[in-house]
């Protein structure tokens, strides 16, 4: 699942771009959460990771973003249903394609993009500090600008 942004204004008292990532990073979380999986951040390494059963740390969510003039451009891509054998035609964000995990893999079960964006949109929401709509946007409280939660990636 693609979380992008449109243009995306940090007010005052927002203008911090590590804090913007944590943010990001900490709706996932919550989103995993909900679900049951029990995700965290890996020092020095944007991103959410999670511990499998069996030791090794598997990287869950990838994230990037620009910014120009406090307006941020990109996103976050969850691995909700990915076909994580894509991943080894790249070494996604510099690591090894077995790093990478699915939310559908942490869980053992089938789960469905759709079910999981509503649950990212308010997270984003909570987090970001704007107010989720029902057709899946952010919106940021003067209007200025807001996050979408899309479909999973084009293989």
């Amino acid at each position: 699942m693609i979380g992008s942004d449109r243009p995306f204004l940090l007010g005052d008292g927002e203008r911090d771009l590590h804090r913007y990532l944590r943010n990001l990073e900490e709706a996932v979380i919550e989103t995993c959460a909900h679900y049951g999986i029990i995700a965290d951040r890996e020092p020095g390494k944007t991103g959410v990771w999670l511990t499998t059963p069996l030791g090794p740390r598997r990287k869950l969510c990838s994230m990037g973003i620009a910014c120009r003039k406090w307006v941020t451009f990109h996103g976050l891509a969850l691995n909700v249903t990915s076909d994580l054998g894509y991943f080894r035609r790249i070494n996604p964000c510099g690591f090894e394609s077995s790093v990478m995990t699915s939310m559908a893999e942490a869980l053992g079960r089938a789960i469905t993009v759709a079910e999981v964006r509503a649950v990212l949109a308010d997270e984003l929401g909570t987090t970001l500090g704007r107010s989720a709509s029902a057709d899946r946007e952010v919106a940021h409280r003067d209007d200025l600008a807001g996050l979408q939660v899309g479909e999973e990636a084009p293989a």
